[in-house]
């Protein structure tokens, strides 16, 4: 019986990533699409690993995950479905480290621990694996963070070496890098609470010295970043501010909304959204303070740093990339928020509100309020897509095979692209032999569309 909510929440988990492995199955084509072609860039080119983990696309790196993509394009004939597997299973390896943190926060896992497979694996995910697959770009991202947290949670000092090096992995894989500027201050905290304890054992400075040491390492990896650093905001109508500056809350919230499937893209989204919005940064800030001043405060705040540290750095980076999202998207429309590829950027959002719950005591007021609400709103995650998202998934699927089964026959990008009413890659401004010249490197070497099956 004890190992009962374990397996429970084990097969929970089994079963929503059989049904996730299935929806990849149904909807991803073996086709290059829009940015997929910019990804693979050093592919193309034969790049060096280095080249492959700066690689730039747009205002961030693409880090750990391309390290992972040559080997796997390598292995499967670059076919861009192997992306959505791949994604899919690094988001479920991010799901089984995130129950261990559970443990290691919290200790044994119970029945209702079912809702962390059920945030993961959110059906909502499914365009990231199908329709632009990138594990760098959510996937790869996720997976840091959780490991990050864990890494916070180790009684060694060695926790101080993981932390840097996890942390500059996740400063070089996407928006990873906004992580790179929770890091700094909660060392900087660790190292001002180890001068003070010091003060009684071995002596401040050598107490305080493994965090002011990743602290260091920190500092640089956030510059390092930006050598050779190029401006690129990927949006071309980007400009700052907006004109209606509520809009940026607005997308934010329609980005939480649909994620935890509230209101669709409707108007109500981004009201039902901005709660969630604001909740998370209240979250945050509250366990931000209880850190800067749990020297001070009762025993209990003390012994819960760990759990602080966590929520902080899940429920922050959550906030920090739906601020960047509205400032670099907002000005392509607020339906851009509900893009499927942000979608695993809320999961950390939503594991902090959870764990902000298991913090307070049993029967303590609220706390099985608030499991219980959390608990339907997973329910509603793990619905089916219906309506507008499986439509634009088919959608998605059906002119990606029109235009590949179109291209095998005539070889004509332009052709293509008005009789299947679909496009695969699309410039700025005028023409682009780009595309033409790579699908003659795919055709001469027979990868991707022209593998086969």
């Amino acid at each position: 019986m004890r190992r009962g909510p374990s397996l429970f929440v084990l097969l929970a988990a089994a079963a929503l990533q059989a049904r996730m492995l299935l929806l990849v199955r149904r909807y991803a084509v073996n086709v290059l699409y829009y940015d997929q072609w910019n990804y693979y860039a050093p592919l193309f080119d034969g790049g060096t690993a280095w080249d492959f983990f700066s690689f730039q696309n747009g205002p961030v790196r693409q880090g750990v995950g391309f390290l992972a993509y040559k080997p796997l394009a390598e292995l499967t004939a670059w076919d861009a479905r192997a992306e959505g597997y791949a994604s899919c299973a690094v988001v479920f390896a991010a799901l089984l480290v995130a129950l261990l943190l559970r443990r290691r926060l919290f200790g044994p896992l119970r029945w209702w621990d079912a809702v962390i497979p059920a945030v993961f694996l959110n059906p909502t995910l499914t365009g990231a694996y199908t329709y632009i697959p990138n594990p760098s770009h959510g996937p790869f991202p996720v997976l840091l963070v959780m490991l990050y947290c864990l890494a916070w949670c180790w009684r060694s000092r060695l926790r101080y070496a993981a932390v840097a090096l996890l942390n500059f992995l996740l400063v070089y894989t996407t928006f990873g890098l906004l992580v790179g500027f929770i890091t700094p201050p909660l060392l900087l905290l660790d190292a001002r609470r180890a001068w003070r304890v010091g003060g009684a054992g071995p002596g401040p400075a050598r107490a305080a010295l493994a965090p002011l040491l990743a602290l260091g390492a920190s500092l640089l990896s956030l510059g390092a970043f930006f050598v050779g650093y190029r401006s690129d905001p990927a949006a071309a109508c980007f400009h700052f501010p907006h004109e209606r500056p509520l809009d940026y809350f607005g997308f934010a919230g329609m980005m939480f909304a649909s994620f935890w499937r509230a209101g669709g893209a409707g108007r109500l989204a981004p009201l039902l959204g901005a709660p969630l919005v604001l909740l998370t940064a209240a979250v945050c800030a509250r366990r931000a303070a209880l850190l800067l001043l749990r020297d001070r405060g009762p025993a209990r705040e003390r012994d819960d740093a760990r759990a602080g540290v966590v929520i902080v750095t899940l429920a922050g980076f959550s906030v920090l990339f739906a601020a960047g999202a509205a400032v670099g998207r907002v000005c392509v429309g607020l339906s851009e928020a509900t893009s499927a590829r942000y979608m695993p950027y809320v999961i950390p959002a939503a594991l902090a509100l959870y764990f902000e719950l298991l913090t307070l005591k049993e029967g303590a007021r609220g706390r099985a309020a608030g499991l219980a609400a959390f608990a339907a709103g997973a329910a509603l995650m793990t619905a089916p897509l219906l309506g507008g998202g499986a439509a634009a998934l088919e959608e998605a699927r059906r002119g990606k095979e029109e235009w590949r089964r179109c291209y095998l026959e005539t070889e004509s990008v332009g052709g293509c692209d008005a009789r299947s009413g679909f496009t695969i890659y699309e410039t700025a401004a005028g023409p682009d032999d780009s595309v033409e010249r790579r699908l003659d490197y795919l055709k001469r070497r027979r990868l991707s569309l022209y593998a086969g099956d």
